[in-house]
């Protein structure tokens, strides 16, 4: 049930919010109104309902070419079950998408950047390594790199 304020606002401002679980983020939503946070405007949940569709491992490429042409021309957000949206997950299809069509992909920054920046890389995510920093002489980060 965390939720940053900067998601927040970037869900309450998109005209699609495509999501792994519709259900998840119903109830991201209900638990965000009955909290009556000072400064936290949020709409009703009849409001969100338009806004809301399905995406999941299954959904057809005519589904997610609609998702993309409609983010080309306004805010569309992407919200994953857990976790990150397309590390190990569906999104990753629909972000390559975006990427293929030219339409601009941000992320919400997480409690991880490295995760938060491969996610809208448009390259697959299924498997990855972060190493951290690489060594500093040519030597060494050859050797990492080739490990």
């Amino acid at each position: 049930r965390d939720l940053s304020p900067r998601a927040f606002q970037i869900l309450s401002r998109s005209s699609m919010i495509a999501a792994e679980d519709t259900r998840t983020v119903k109830d991201l939503w209900r638990s965000l109104h009955t909290a009556k946070v000072p400064g936290l405007d949020v709409p009703d949940e009849r409001e969100l309902h338009s806004r809301l569709i399905s995406y999941t491992e299954f959904t057809s490429p005519e589904k997610a070419s609609k998702i993309i042409t409609q983010a080309s021309y306004s805010v569309c957000s992407l919200v994953s079950d857990a976790g990150t949206p397309c590390v190990s997950d569906p999104g990753s299809k629909l972000v390559a998408l975006a990427h293929e069509m030219g339409v601009t992909v941000r992320g919400v920054p997480g409690p991880c950047a490295a995760a938060t920046a491969l996610s809208v890389s448009g390259f697959s995510a299924d498997r990855f390594v972060f190493e951290g920093f690489l060594p500093r002489t040519k030597t060494k980060r050859q050797e990492v790199l080739h490990s």
